[in-house]
């Protein structure tokens, strides 16, 4: 297949150099100047544009995406290029690319851009489409001052959660409101800047909450695969510690026809997909508790990281994945997918700013298919990671049983060579020992019927091992 990818941070560069390794035809447009982007991007530290242009240099061959952009022109048989765009971000590549002419691909809107900024529009949409779904109540800030002022008068328990890249989403860990409180009100004291930056929100907190992340996979307009994400956000077992982008995952295969689709995807999604030239993804994450359903967020018109990768093993390869979601089919040959992501834990102290260290990198050659490294580059003759952050690499494997994917994913960990990496460990994945991991979520949907998979035998196994426990 002939592809094109455009990228700004370099999120998708692992499934662009997956499918040159996979004898495609790869051109790599990366956008040189992120306020090119249009979306209110300005003054980019020096040192960040370094290190986010050198991402996979002496590997892949990139060029500036404007000049990409223009050459496109050219091209006379635009239907048999894939032109994938990473991230919603980049709707204003997107826009041009369509405008050409092109068809076949991931082309992201303004709209679905601002869907994912925008927490209120993607309220109100919830409230007008999703009769399945409530809405948790919301209160908006531009200052922490005003923040603390309603948290004294309050005495339910909120979780924060910041407009800017810089700023965390913050959960609780105390169940007591006051302590809950203080918490929230140190992490505001702390990171005023990076709050105030852009705004922030304080969500009231769900009880118990549950979280399940459907997606749904289209092209031109038509529903062709749905799976589910499970997904550990904080760095620690016991989901415990600073949040992260992703931790670990595990993606379900589900029906097209299965209860939580019927929830998560009403008929505005179609409408929405039929917008959408080529490929669509939509998912929207729930908070369940008991039966009840709470909306969590919107993910429009992008893949999720790190549960692509996951998928592309799922479907059996990169290149499989594409063509059969351009052919309208459904990708998926096996039932589960595991990711886990890998952290660069060294740091070295720079004054005000902490960066992480750079190193060599290595893995064997016989797990390259379970590797996908968010950031490398060649240097002096070795594979280093490039010290911009600690997201530094995903191992992924897939299977028909659970079990079979996690072999996968943690016999590629044993053989990658990283000074100072960082992964939640296996039996961390596999535990029931608390009401938020995956497995006892994974048990929650089984258990309410939700979506149709059969309880495999190695979770029969698992839950007879807690039982004698």
């Amino acid at each position: 297949m002939k592809f094109i990818f455009f990228t700004a941070d370099g999120i998708g560069l692992p499934i662009a150099y997956r499918l040159l390794k996979e004898g495609n035809d790869v051109i790599i447009a990366q956008v040189q100047n992120v306020e090119d982007l249009g979306n209110g991007d300005k003054n980019e530290h020096p040192d960040i544009k370094r290190t986010r242009l050198e991402n996979y240099n002496g590997i892949l061959t990139k060029y500036d995406a404007k000049e990409v952009l223009r050459n496109m022109k050219k091209i006379s048989n635009k239907d048999e290029v894939f032109v994938f765009f990473d991230f919603n971000n980049l709707w204003r590549f997107a826009e041009v690319a369509l405008k050409m002419g092109f068809t076949k691909g991931f082309f992201p809107s303004k709209e679905d851009y601002e869907l994912e900024k925008d927490r209120n529009k993607a309220k109100d949409l919830v409230k007008k489409y999703y009769p399945g779904l409530k809405v948790a109540d919301v209160h908006e800030f531009k200052t922490t001052d005003e923040a603390k002022q309603m948290l004294e008068e309050s005495e339910d328990i909120w979780v924060l959660k910041g407009n800017s890249e810089c700023a965390k989403t913050f959960v609780p860990s105390s169940k007591n409101a006051e302590l809950a409180k203080i918490q929230i009100i140190e992490m505001l004291d702390e990171n005023t800047q990076d709050y105030e930056s852009s705004g922030f929100i304080l969500e009231k907190m769900i009880n118990n909450p549950r979280e399940l992340t459907p997606e749904s996979i289209w092209w031109d307009g038509k529903l062709v695969a749905t799976n589910i994400d499970i997904e550990n956000k904080p760095l620690g077992s016991g989901n415990i510690a600073d949040q992260t982008g992703c931790s670990a995952n595990l993606i379900i295969k589900t029906e097209i026809d299965d209860e939580i689709n019927k929830i998560s995807f009403p008929p505005f999604v179609e409408e929405m997909a039929k917008k959408h030239k080529g490929m669509f993804v939509w998912d929207a994450s729930l908070l369940c508790d008991e039966d009840k359903y709470f909306f969590g967020e919107f993910c429009s018109c992008r893949v999720g990281w790190d549960s692509v990768f996951s998928e592309i093993l799922m479907s059996g390869s990169a290149t499989n994945y594409f063509k059969s979601i351009s052919e309208g089919k459904n990708p998926f040959i096996y039932k589960f997918g595991v990711s886990v992501r890998g952290f660069n834990i060294a740091k070295k102290d720079e004054g005000i700013d902490y960066k992480v260290i750079k190193s060599s990198m290595n893995w064997m050659q016989s797990a390259d298919k379970n590797v996908f490294p968010y950031e490398m580059m060649m240097e002096d003759g070795k594979v280093t990671n490039i010290g911009a952050s600690p997201d530094m690499v995903v191992f992924a494997g897939s299977g028909n049983e659970i079990e079979d994917a996690l072999d996968e994913v943690y016999e590629t960990i044993e053989n990658f060579s990283f000074e100072d990496m960082y992964t939640r460990p296996r039996f961390d994945f596999t535990s029931y020992d608390y009401p938020s991991s995956i497995m006892n979520r994974f048990m929650y949907g089984l258990d309410r019927s939700l979506y149709s998979s059969e309880k495999t035998e190695e979770i029969n196994e698992l839950e007879s091992l807690e039982e004698t426990k």
